[in-house]
């Protein structure tokens, strides 16, 4: 799988990512324009309101998002309005990376875990369904959302565990 193809609606919106840390370095020159992707270090995610205010100031969203998982899930894509591909492109897709996944939200309940990748996988359905009925000049909507977990191969097995715990099935990627 590559960039591009992250920004295919009709694919899940969540991933799990396994690779040393540095290699996801990398991963940032390979970003193509249509792709406004940042990372999250789950060190600092280990609670809701972390998460949130992390994912809130690395977007640069506005002061209005709270923590709470209602104004997360209007937030995250209610207000792209500084993310904007170049001139001349398609709407731009939002992947948030949140490294060393195993201790986010590591100090809530499990549910919580649940909670964020359903918000993600119900507003990228949304989006796919909103962005194919109106005019695409018409407002500022991006065109998918997506949220990969990376852990260290190290770390794999404590966050598979924690989203076998969960309930969650989440499919790996190489990219």
């Amino acid at each position: 799988m590559d960039w591009n193809s992250l920004t295919d609606v009709s694919l899940p919106a969540v991933y799990r990512l396994t690779m040393p840390a540095i290699e996801v370095e990398t991963l940032d020159a390979a970003v193509p324009n249509s792709v406004v992707a940042r990372r999250l270090p789950g060190s600092k995610c280990r609670s809701k309101c972390d998460l949130m205010r992390t994912w809130y100031s690395a977007f640069e969203l506005p002061d209005y998002c709270h923590c709470n998982w209602d104004s997360f899930s209007d937030c995250i894509v209610h207000s792209p309005h500084n993310l904007t591909g170049p001139p001349n492109t398609d709407r731009i897709s939002i992947v948030a990376i949140i490294q060393d996944a195993e201790l986010a939200l590591d100090q809530e309940e499990s549910g919580e875990l649940v909670t964020l990748t359903s918000i993600v996988q119900n507003r990228s359905r949304e989006l796919a369904v909103l962005n194919s009925s109106i005019d695409p000049d018409a407002i500022d909507w991006p065109s998918k959302l997506t949220v990969i977990f990376h852990t260290r191969p190290d770390h794999k097995e404590r966050f598979s565990e924690r989203l076998t715990n969960s309930g969650l099935a989440i499919p790996e990627i190489a990219l």
